[in-house]
């Protein structure tokens, strides 16, 4: 073999070698950009699985809608009947006329 067999074996072995080195650089950016979405897509599902056990917590423990309901019915009475009551004490209490003051100029 002549020099110049070794050189053009030399310049395509180092062509190889460099689109080999940028495939791989591609390829460590590609894995690094899949590793970011990775960790973004985990944080996403536990703040989501969070989610479906406070939602499922408070299902559990709430109130019926008919509970609610005749407990602002109770309230409601029980408004109305202090309301009457403060109605009867105000009708006791005698009506006090306001001082009018005049000026004179």
């Amino acid at each position: 073999m002549t020099i110049p067999i070794y050189a053009s074996s030399i310049t395509r072995t180092s062509a190889r070698y460099q689109g080999a080195q940028q495939t791989l650089n591609k390829l460590e950016l590609v894995k690094r950009e899949l590793q970011c979405h990775l960790t973004a897509v985990v944080q996403e599902e536990r703040l989501i699985e969070s989610w479906i056990e406070r939602i499922g917590t408070e299902h559990a423990t709430a109130e019926s809608t008919a509970t609610i309901q005749g407990r602002r019915e109770t309230i409601l009475k029980k408004a109305k009947e202090y309301r009457a009551a403060l109605d009867v004490i105000v009708a006791k209490v005698p009506r006090v006329p306001h001082p009018m003051i005049f000026f004179h100029f």
